[in-house]
Formats: C-alpha cells, sequence, structure tokens
C-alpha cells in the first residue's frame, strides 16, 4: 500500500499533494472535524463534509478507498490507495463480470425462445414476446442475435438451448429398454412442437434450419446407441441396418401412435420395443 498526503493550500477544488510511503491505515470513524474520502472514479474523489458532499477534481489514478483526518491547524488528507499494479487485475475483474452478465442473458433469451418454441408455431412467435419471457428489451435481443430468426438458429440448431441432444445422449449404448424410454421423455415433451416444426419447414428457413438438423442428429444418435446391432461401418449393408433403427425411432411413427391412434405412451413403447427387438434379434453379421 502507499500513502498520499493532499495538503490544502486554497479551496477544496486547489489541492496539492505528494506521495509517501506508509503501511499504517486509519480504519476509525470520523470524528468531529474529520471528513471521509472516497474514490468515484478515475481521477475524481469525494469529499464527505459533515455539511455536504461535492465532487474534488484531484488527478489521482488507481485509488480505491481513502481515509482523512483533520488535525487542529490544517486540512491534511491522508489517503490510501492501491499500488498501480492492482489496476490490471481490477479491470480484468470488471471486464470478466461484463462477460459472463451478457453470456447468462443471451442463455436466457435462449431459454426463452425455447419454451416459447414448446408452446406455439415459429410463425408465431415475435421478438417482443421473446425478450419479456427473458426479462430484457427487445434492443437487448435484437444487439445479441440480430433478428427473430438468428435467436431461433442459435437457440435449437447452434447452442441446443432446448436441451433435446443432451438428453439423448444420456442414453446408455444397446440398451434398448433405456434408449426407448430415453426417447419417449424428448417425443412427449416436444414432440408436437417438433411436428409444428416440420409442418414449416418449405415455409420458414429457421424451420428447415431445424429439421434438417434434427435429422441429422437422430441418425447419429441411432448410429451410436445402437452400434452393437449394426455391421461395421464399411459393410454393404450398413446404411440399410442403420435406416432401419432411424424408421423404428422416427418422430412420425409416435404420430401414428400417440396422436392418430391414441394409444398410450405405455403402449406406445411397447410397440417401438417389439420394432426394436426384431431388429436386434435379426442382426447377423
Amino acid at each position: 500500500m502507499r500513502a498520499v498526503v493532499v495538503e490544502k493550500t486554497g479551496w477544496p477544488e486547489v489541492l496539492a499533494y505528494r506521495q509517501t510511503d506508509t503501511r499504517q491505515t486509519d480504519t476509525r470513524e470520523p470524528g468531529p472535524g474529520e471528513v471521509r474520502v472516497r474514490v468515484v472514479g478515475v481521477n475524481f474523489i469525494d469529499v464527505y463534509h459533515r455539511t455536504g458532499l461535492y465532487p474534488l477534481p484531484l488527478f489521482v489514478s488507481s485509488v480505491l478507498q481513502f481515509r482523512s483526518v483533520s488535525p487542529r491547524h490544517g486540512l491534511h488528507f491522508h489517503v490510501n490507495m492501491t499500488d498501480m499494479k492492482g489496476k490490471p487485475a481490477t479491470r480484468s475483474y470488471r471486464m470478466r463480470a461484463r462477460a459472463d452478465a451478457a453470456t447468462q442473458t443471451a442463455r436466457d433469451i435462449l431459454g426463452a425462445a425455447s419454451a416459447l418454441w414448446r408452446e406455439k408455431a415459429l410463425d408465431e412467435l415475435t421478438l417482443q414476446e421473446i425478450a419479456e419471457r427473458a426479462g430484457v428489451s427487445v434492443q437487448t435481443v435484437i444487439r445479441r442475435f440480430g433478428s427473430k430468426e438468428g435467436v431461433i438458429e442459435a437457440c435449437i440448431v447452434e447452442a441446443d438451448a432446448a436441451g433435446i441432444e443432451a438428453e439423448r445422449d444420456a442414453a446408455p449404448i444397446g440398451n434398448i429398454e433405456r434408449v426407448v424410454k430415453v426417447l419417449f421423455g424428448h417425443y412427449e415433451r416436444d414432440g408436437d412442437a417438433v411436428l409444428r416444426t416440420l409442418a414449416q419447414e418449405d415455409k420458414l428457413a429457421a424451420a428447415k434450419a431445424i429439421v434438417t438438423r434434427g435429422r441429422q442428429a437422430h441418425r447419429l444418435w441411432c448410429a451410436r446407441v445402437f452400434a452393437p446391432y449394426l455391421p461395421s461401418r464399411d459393410a454393404d449393408g450398413y446404411s440399410d441396418r442403420l435406416d432401419a433403427f432411424v424408421a423404428a425411432t422416427d418422430i412420425y411413427l409416435w404420430k401414428l401412435l400417440r396422436r392418430d391412434l391414441g394409444r398410450s405412451p405405455e403402449q406406445a413403447q411397447r410397440v417401438i420395443g417389439i420394432l426394436l427387438s426384431g431388429l436386434v434379434s435379426s442382426s447377423q453379421f
């Protein structure tokens, strides 16, 4: 620590100061006739008199906390000042804090868009709704993502803000019963939203991007979880076998069973389990 002694040579705006090395810090509360001096910005300090507060121009940088004592004769401000080496750390901390806040704001926006996607069709979503759900202004959303389409793409395609891919990745490889349960957890929660998006893929670019990514992700997921029942990737029958598993777990099969035929989730899971068991038992390679 370093101390700055400020000597009054005129009105409070006219000050001269000099630096002295000291490790002593006055931490008591100000007494009668004393003042406390605290920084409010680079090159400025505030002098807290018993009678009021006003800014005092003082060209001192990297000042964090001031302490002042007024002796009987003359007014001397004894000021504790952090060494200049601490300034970059403080600035770095503030920059990290701002970056963290910006990241959290982006997460809030993506989370809001994901929740709204589950409630209504993409063409019915508005920036105003997304902003209100996220607790930010429309301008904030636009600054971060540019448009509603930018939010949707970042939310579903880039960031997986809906958590679909992360949820599916929890399915254990080769365990058919667990795989079906994970799949139905996704379809029961998001199936209707996915179907609405599929219905708009020829109308909206954002919908097209979402379903394209979804189809790719589903195929990769099937290749991973059903790997023990697939031939080697360079085998002639690999693509056909993989297609069979993709079809047996497709969203439209869920729609047929749950929405068109009105089957219960348990019944629908059993049917898909039968189909998958048939594929597994026929795996000869």
